[in-house]
């Protein structure tokens, strides 16, 4: 696809499982992964794209205490303004991060209404702060599924091009962005809404780490592997470490009914 159109901007980002920067990984497995590295940025080389790299790893294993950059993103053809910032966001569980930057910013833009009445002959730039990202996120996301899915079905139906699908539904999430987004990020009342009503930084603090308990609680893990947020609370309880246990001597207590009667007694 990529060979058959060379002069196309494109954008390719996910988890890759192959790394330009690994820690903590067993030496027996070091040619293994040092060839799947290697055939990744050979892709990107042959295909003449733009690896844009993290500036932290983007994947941790709490049990076996390894991080890599795994999750990447390519541009073709397009203009790179930034690295890729990694946010850690969502459940304690995650082992991935979420990965932004900014490529070709000028071409995700629109004219403002007002500016196109006036004629002025300039687009009003609209840039999303990727401060704010994390925070409007899922807000985001929640008001463009019904958007999109109205545009996805005008452009099979044939109401309009690709093209202006595509113009359209950046129009689109862009406008909602910038609603959503704060004027001034820093001020001491877009942090206390954050939080929420009368929630003091303890009160948040105590919520993650009920957040954290409950996944630990409802989460299974992999065979002779206890998920992220068990093991999480097996080191915070200072369990792991002090009786040195093994993945799987992890993986057993967490299936025990005396770790949820413990996990409950906490909730």
């Amino acid at each position: 696809m990529i060979k058959a159109a060379p002069g196309q901007r494109r954008v390719m980002g996910g988890d890759f499982n192959a790394a330009v920067s690994r820690a903590g990984y067993a030496e027996s497995t070091r040619s293994r992964f040092e060839k799947v590295d290697e055939q990744f940025q050979g892709f990107v080389r042959l295909t003449g794209g733009t690896l844009i790299k993290s500036v932290a790893h983007t994947r941790r294993d709490l049990v076996r205490e390894s991080s890599a950059s795994l999750d990447h993103i390519i541009a073709w053809n397009l203009s790179i303004e930034s690295s890729s910032e990694v946010h850690w966001m969502g459940s304690d569980s995650n082992d991935h991060a979420l990965i932004s930057c900014t490529v070709g910013g000028g071409l995700l833009t629109y004219r403002d209404p007002v500016d196109q009445a006036q004629d002025t002959g300039k687009p009003k730039l609209k840039k999303i702060d990727p401060k704010q990202l994390p925070r409007i996120l899922p807000k985001l996301n929640a008001i463009m599924r019904p958007i999109a899915k109205d545009i996805h079905e005008k452009v099979k139906e044939g109401g309009c091009s690709k093209e202006q699908g595509v113009t359209q539904l950046v129009q689109e999430r862009m406008m909602a962005a910038t609603a959503l987004m704060h004027k001034n990020p820093e001020g001491r009342g877009n942090r206390a809404r954050e939080r929420g009503p009368h929630r003091s930084k303890d009160q948040v603090k105590i919520l993650k780490e009920i957040g954290t308990l409950k996944a630990a609680l409802l989460s299974r893990g992999k065979p002779g592997q206890a998920s992220a947020a068990a093991m999480q609370c097996l080191t915070e309880f200072g369990l792991y470490h002090d009786f040195q246990m093994t993945p799987q001597e992890a993986h057993d207590i967490t299936y025990s009914p005396k770790w949820a009667a413990v996990l409950n007694t906490m909730i």
